[in-house]
């Protein structure tokens, strides 16, 4: 099967070339949606499918389906980096979308190429590359840092409202107030344990109690409260 990769994302789709030509396909990378155009009209054409950047032709007044059914073919069009679908309805996705705009069945024997292509997708040391399919940041961890403002909450009524416990008020307070830092497992564990004089390392009860707060806070009926942990280990609580 050929294989056209129509991208600005050169470095991630030469990935993904490669684990698709290990599996037998031919592929090759275009950037220029006028040569392909030109490609597609010779009588002699080999393509079979081609995989799309979804941010190259999104912003395009024209409709790539379309521009391919009036040169009088079907050649299966393939969005890799499509966010509105998740991975396990990616391959139905894909198949569903050429089927609406073609009003043909899939072809049988690209089935499996998507499917190749979708696990391939799915490997997490390809998918971190790909920049639409990551989760959104919530607004809170990136923007309400340092003196900027968050919602106030009444602490008393918000202890009562989720039947915290004395120890776990106790750290959603200090959170709370510090809730524009980072807070690090060793700060938080002086917090919980300030008044044991052992040598004892506290840190698994840590992780035990912020999953319990995490899971009692996180379905307030009045506010939306996250807590987060950061790749360097520390936490950070956001208010919206």
């Amino acid at each position: 099967m050929e294989i056209c990769f129509l991208t600005r994302e050169k470095n991630v789709c030469r990935l993904i070339m490669e684990r698709l030509e290990n599996s037998g396909c031919r592929c090759y990378l275009q950037d220029d949606w006028s040569l392909l155009y030109k490609n597609i009209q010779d009588f002699n054409c080999q393509i079979d499918m081609i995989v799309c950047d979804f941010t190259l032709i999104s912003g395009c007044c024209f409709n790539l389906f379309e521009s391919i059914f009036e040169m009088g073919k079907k050649i299966p069009i393939i969005y890799y980096n499509d966010p509105s679908s998740p991975d396990d309805e990616r391959v139905n996705h894909w198949i569903s979308q050429n089927e609406l705009y073609y009003q043909f069945n899939f072809p049988q024997n690209c089935i499996s190429t998507l499917k190749k292509l979708n696990e391939i997708i799915c490997d997490p040391s390809v998918k971190r590359h790909i920049s639409l399919l990551q989760p959104a940041i919530p607004v809170g961890w990136e923007k309400l840092r340092g003196s900027e403002t968050q919602r106030e909450i009444n602490l008393l009524d918000f202890r009562f409202r989720n039947n915290l416990s004395p120890a776990l008020f106790q750290l959603f307070e200090y959170m709370y107030k510090n809730r524009t830092k980072d807070m690090s497992l060793s700060e938080l564990e002086k917090v919980l344990f300030r008044n044991k004089k052992d040598f004892f390392d506290h840190k698994s009860s840590v992780y035990s109690y912020i999953s319990r707060l995490k899971n009692q806070i996180e379905t307030d009926s009045a506010t939306k409260i996250k807590i987060f942990r950061s790749s360097r280990g520390c936490y950070r609580m956001v208010v919206y």
